[in-house]
Formats: C-alpha cells, sequence, structure tokens
C-alpha cells in the first residue's frame, strides 16, 4: 500500500523528503553550449522546426514496424523480424533522445537524470538484440539507422551524460570512461562504435582515411575490463610513420614495440596490464592516406576491480550494487558540493547520513528515493563521514559519486 501511493505520488510531484540547506535535486541550468546541438544533422535553419520534424520522423519510424507486420507474406515477417524490433527500438530511442536532450537543457537535474537511464535503457536493447540476432560471420548483428539516425541518437545520449558528470568543469574534452572511439580525424568522429560482447572497433571505412601530421585514432574502454588482444587491418599503413601507441589514463601514451611497422595487418596477443587506451598516430609531416578494414580491442571483465572504483569511474552505466539493508561508506574529499547518481525500484528508498565533527548522533541530509541526490557544501562542512544506507526492500544500483 506504502509502495503505491509512493509512486503516485512520485509521478505527481517528484517530491522528496529533504533537509532544507543540506540537499537540493535542482542544480544551477546546465550549460548549452555543452549540449548536443540537435539541428547539426539538419540544414533546416529553425531550431524548432527541425526538433517538430525529428519527432514525426522518429514517430514514423517507431509505428512502421507494426504496419509492415500485417503483410500477408508471414516467411518474409520471419526473415525480417530482428530489424523490425530494432527498427522500432530506434524511433522510441529517437524520440527519448530528443526529450532528454531538451530537458538536459533546463534546470532540473533530477528529471535529466531520469531521461537519461531511460534513453540507455532503450539503447541497452538495441545492443541486445544486435548481439542476439544475426550472428553470422558475414554481416553479423543488427543494424539500423547506422549511417545517421543512430549515432545521432547515441550522440545527444553521450553529451547528456557528459553534460551531467562534466558540467561544472572548465576542462573542455573531459572523457567518461566508458567504451568509444578516440580520434581527432573528423573523417571518424561521427562513426558509430562497433561493439560485440567481448570487442569493441572501427567499423569498416569504405574510402581513404587521411591522417594529417600528429592525428591519431584509436579506442578506450571500460575500467572493469581488461584488454587480451589487439588487431588490425590497415593497408597502405605499413610504413616507420605509424606509431601504435596504448595509455592507461589518456594523457601519458607509451609506444608499442612489439607491432611491427612492415605489417598491414597485426594481432598483438597481449596488452600491457594497466592499458585501457590504444591509437595509432602519425608521426611523420605529412599526411598520410591508409585503408581502415579492422582496429579492434577484445576485452574480458576484470574481476580483480573493486566495485567501489565503479562509484568513482566517470562512467554513468557501470554500477555498484547496494542490496537492501546494506550500508557504504561515501568518499567526501572532494571539495564542494557532492552529486549522487542512483537508480532503484519505483519504491527504492535510500537515506544519506553525515557523521558529525562533534557528537555521536547521525545527521539525515537526505531521505527518499534512490535517484539524482545533491549534498551541498555547506552541508558537507559539518560532518566528517558520510554513508549511504538502503532502506529499501529492493537493490539501489550507484551508478556514479561526482
Amino acid at each position: 500500500m506504502f509502495c503505491r501511493k509512493h509512486r503516485k505520488h512520485s509521478e505527481r510531484s517528484a517530491r522528496t523528503t529533504v533537509i532544507p540547506g543540506q540537499t537540493d535535486t535542482v542544480t544551477a541550468a546546465t550549460n548549452p553550449s555543452a549540449m548536443p546541438n540537435l539541428p547539426k544533422h539538419s540544414s533546416m535553419t529553425s531550431a524548432s522546426t527541425t526538433i517538430m520534424q525529428m519527432n514525426r520522423l522518429f514517430a514514423e519510424i517507431t509505428a512502421a514496424p507494426a504496419a509492415i507486420e500485417t503483410s500477408r507474406n508471414k516467411a518474409l515477417i520471419d526473415e525480417i523480424k530482428p530489424w523490425l524490433m530494432q527498427f522500432h527500438l530506434l524511433g522510441k530511442a529517437g524520440q527519448k533522445a530528443i526529450r532528454t536532450a531538451e530537458t538536459g537543457q533546463g534546470e532540473d537535474r533530477a528529471a535529466t537524470w531520469q531521461s537519461y537511464l531511460s534513453l540507455t535503457s532503450l539503447l541497452d536493447s538495441m545492443r541486445t538484440i544486435d548481439r542476439t540476432y544475426n550472428q553470422n560471420p558475414y554481416q553479423k548483428g543488427v543494424k539500423v539507422g547506422s549511417r545517421v539516425l543512430t549515432p545521432f541518437v547515441q550522440e545527444i545520449h553521450s553529451g547528456v551524460g557528459s553534460n551531467l558528470l562534466f558540467a561544472d568543469q572548465t576542462d573542455a574534452t573531459p572523457q567518461m570512461s566508458k567504451a568509444s572511439i578516440l580520434t581527432d580525424i573528423e573523417q571518424l568522429k561521427y562513426q558509430p562504435l562497433k561493439e560485440g560482447k567481448d570487442q569493441i572497433g572501427y567499423n569498416r571505412l569504405n574510402e581513404v582515411l587521411r591522417i594529417e601530421p600528429g592525428q591519431s585514432f584509436g579506442l578506450t574502454w571500460e575500467l572493469q575490463k581488461e584488454a587480451t588482444s589487439f588487431n588490425f587491418s590497415l593497408p597502405k599503413s605499413e610504413n616507420s610513420g605509424r606509431v601504435f601507441e596504448w595509455s592507461a589514463d589518456g594523457r601519458q601514451w607509451t609506444a608499442i614495440a612489439d607491432i611491427p611497422a612492415d605489417q598491414a595487418r597485426f594481432k598483438l596477443e597481449k596488452l600491457a596490464p594497466g592499458a585501457r587506451y590504444i591509437r595509432m598516430r602519425n608521426a611523420t609531416d605529412k599526411q598520410m592516406q591508409i585503408y581502415l578494414y579492422e582496429f579492434a580491442v577484445t576485452t574480458k571483465e576484470d574481476t580483480s576491480i573493486d566495485p567501489v572504483r565503479l562509484m568513482y569511474d566517470k562512467n554513468l552505466e557501470s554500477v555498484n550494487t547496494l542490496t537492501a539493508g546494506s550500508r557504504i561508506t561515501i568518499d567526501k574529499e572532494k571539495e564542494g558540493s557532492l552529486e549522487l547518481y542512483l537508480s532503484g525500484s519505483p519504491c527504492s528508498q535510500v537515506v544519506v547520513e553525515g557523521a558529525p565533527l562533534k557528537g555521536k548522533v547521525k545527521q539525515v541530509l537526505y531521505s527518499g528515493p534512490a535517484n539524482y541526490i545533491k549534498l551541498k557544501k555547506e552541508a558537507l562542512e559539518s560532518v566528517k563521514a558520510l554513508e549511504l544506507y538502503n532502506a529499501g526492500s529492493s537493490p539501489v544500483n550507484i551508478h556514479e559519486i561526482n
């Protein structure tokens, strides 16, 4: 009964139990310049008109599979069923992406976070279909809208997530800790990441790739993944001017000496244990022209990673799960306010408690559903330690503490 009332109340007003002056689920307006620019994929000059047209397009995409399935050719429908499922999800994801971007340009970060979670769920469903159906070795997976629409949705998802984590930072190029393409080459910037169950890479580029001096392209992967091998097929690249490098943090790079300079195709069976980035760089003073057929890293779960580290890895998709009735200490060494990105069931209930500088009675800084929580600087200055308590009856996911 409480859960039903709580759900209705949350949907109506999203109210939480907040101690005045200590928490805030609303922060300053997000920087619109940090958000994806919706109209940039269109030649329309009016942003509002473009958004309306995109919404209409994605609504038509959502509805199209149901109309196609009325066909009497049942054998054909059975054959293309995975693509119909994927097309329907692309339409829903597109509509949700536009709403998420619009919400993200407002002041309600809790609403932005919930919309971001919904979009993440849709993209996860698309990823599952791609990895489950049509697993032949020739055209593996189920791709729809892969040239424009799917990258458009993914770019919004990545942009909103980056803005949630880095809105207050002056660094113009913060990197989320997730599997992604890493490049400063314009030809590759909007290429979708090719993802398998245990492999990430570039899709084959059916044109000459032009790399200016100093430019590079590469990959990065999640903190909880360990790279087991790296392979490439890069015709016309086999010269002394190319350099393959790995990095643990994306800043300090080390040359990989085990790759022969005269090989256009090669598989490196082992990477450095701490590697989370790999790239090929043009180290000459002239433009390189090569073909990008394959550039991929195979990974596996790193079971040695402490799940607590996933709460601070700058990746909103990785989680540390807090079981019902459990507590966990929150690192409060960061100066200023603290943001918690949580998710759980509609009936979730969490409590953030602080140990006072003097005395033994803990202060309740927040009590409410697992959502976006902002702990103000003033509240944090009055406590010496923080704990998150799952007071509900279901697990709570801790996506990030920022």
